[in-house]
């Protein structure tokens, strides 16, 4: 017997935010669809050691620059807001306009650092690619491999 499809609930990322804290795993949103952040088999709950340590790397070749240009950086856990209903957390995000911004969010990146990991890479390459350079700030998106 055939049943009919549920639709499912839709978040806002504002609605996302309040209920990020619950959720037993690292989730994104994503049209308003919850999607848990998978590397391998297992959702991720931190990072390889490689994948920190090009990170680290990462904010440490650019705070230097970024202080001097009054920009600030973020790591991991500051999600960027790319529409009303998508959120990522890119793995390194630099912002030099504050207005618009929350204690869990960014609204204007200008540079966006995605470090891939084999189960990431066609979401990084593709889906993000193209929903970061939607916002108007945006000028770099790297990915590292």
């Amino acid at each position: 017997m055939a049943y009919p499809a549920r639709a499912l609930p839709l978040l806002t990322a504002e609605e996302f935010l309040e209920k990020r804290d619950t959720f037993p795993q690292k989730v994104e949103l994503v049209g308003g669809i919850v999607h848990p952040m998978y590397d391998g088999a297992l959702a991720m709950t931190g990072g390889t050691d490689q994948h920190n340590k090009v990170t680290v790397n990462a904010i440490g070749a650019l705070l230097g620059p970024a202080r001097q240009l009054g920009c600030e950086l973020y790591a991991n856990d500051m999600g960027v807001l790319v529409d009303r209903d998508t959120l990522f957390y890119p793995d390194v995000m630099a912002t030099c306009d504050p207005s618009g911004d929350s204690s869990r969010s960014r609204t204007k990146p200008c540079l966006i650092i995605e470090v891939l990991s084999p189960s990431t890479r066609s979401v990084d390459e593709r889906e993000k690619r193209v929903a970061y350079f939607r916002i108007p700030t945006m000028h770099d998106y790297l990915i590292v491999n």
